[in-house]
């Protein structure tokens, strides 16, 4: 979970301090917390074949307010893409976010983080047996989302490869499948 640095000065919000009490007390008064998360994040967020969103982030959201409100559904999930993920906390448009975020330094300077939830790194998604080696990619087409923290771990490993910027991963899959690029990187 990510909240806004503005409002608290501990990395893991303790609900009953006074560093968290004047934003507890608002959200109580309103009645249900609001939460960012993303879809298309297959097992953490997405929608089922209802359009309900569901996932690992969308269960700790509402768990999280069972233990504020007593109540799973007193919340409002707020669709973010992300790019927006950090700003829908900063600009008070979410009390929280949980959508999959790397804690990063310069990050840390603007938010405060819980502890994680889910642990991941870089990897790639290939199709066919045309790359064995990471060395293939050098010169190859990388599909990425944008605003990831894979960017970073792409540009350093393999700085002449083309980075194509992904708004969501089933994007990504579709490029695959249509040869638009040779691998789709992501955190896994």
């Amino acid at each position: 979970f990510l909240s806004s640095r503005r409002r608290h000065t501990r990395s893991l919000c303790d609900w009953s301090s006074d560093v968290c009490s004047s934003d507890l007390t608002s959200i109580k008064a309103r009645g249900y917390l609001v939460v960012a998360v993303r879809e298309g994040w297959r097992p953490l967020s997405f929608r089922d074949g209802t359009g309900t969103l569901r996932g690992l982030e969308v269960d700790l959201a509402h768990e999280l307010a069972r233990l504020i409100f007593n109540d799973p559904n007193a919340l409002t999930l707020r669709v973010v893409t992300n790019q927006d993920r950090l700003a829908a906390v900063l600009d008070d448009q979410a009390d929280l976010a949980i959508a999959g975020l790397t804690i990063t330094t310069a990050r840390r300077r603007l938010i405060n983080f819980s502890l994680p939830y889910y642990l991941d790194g870089p990897g790639f998604l290939l199709q066919g047996q045309k790359v064995r080696h990471l060395r293939d990619l050098e010169q190859g087409s990388i599909g990425v989302l944008q605003g990831s923290s894979t960017l970073a771990v792409i540009r350093y490993r393999l700085p002449r490869s083309q980075l194509v910027p992904l708004s969501t991963y089933e994007a990504g899959l579709i490029a695959l499948n249509h040869g638009r690029i040779d691998a789709l990187a992501g955190d896994v």
